[in-house]
């Protein structure tokens, strides 16, 4: 059971299925089988990234996503900012404090109606 969470890099992603390959370090550079990630969100994790695996057995596990650590640090370290970021320079902010929601994107698109209601 020590084994269930682990630690690894990725070291190959598969777009089109989900998927990725991590080697495990603590495992003598051991390379997984293909894991797949959290379906919630498509967001796959980049070659290099560091990412939390679950393992159910020597033939079943999936990807939890990528941890804060010192090469991945909060963006905005808040308790009043909900964050994703998306890319580099793209990402979409609430602040509860303020109730402002900031979207930034060198493109943004908006499908169906957009009204305004209430307000001041």
């Amino acid at each position: 059971m020590n084994d269930l969470i682990r630690i690894g890099t990725v070291t190959s992603v598969n777009y089109a299925e989900g998927t990725v390959k991590i080697v495990q370090e603590d495992r003598d550079d051991s390379v997984s089988f293909d894991l797949p990630l959290l379906s919630f969100e498509y967001a796959p994790p980049a070659i290099g990234d560091m990412v939390l695996a679950v393992f159910l057995d020597n033939t079943q596990g999936f990807v939890l996503g990528k941890p804060f650590n010192i090469n991945n640090p909060p963006k905005k370290g808040n308790k009043n900012i909900i964050r994703k970021d998306y890319d580099v320079d793209a990402f979409a902010e609430y602040d509860k404090s303020t109730k402002t929601l900031t979207i930034k994107a060198e493109h943004i698109i908006v499908q169906g109606e957009f009204r305004q209601e209430g307000g001041t």
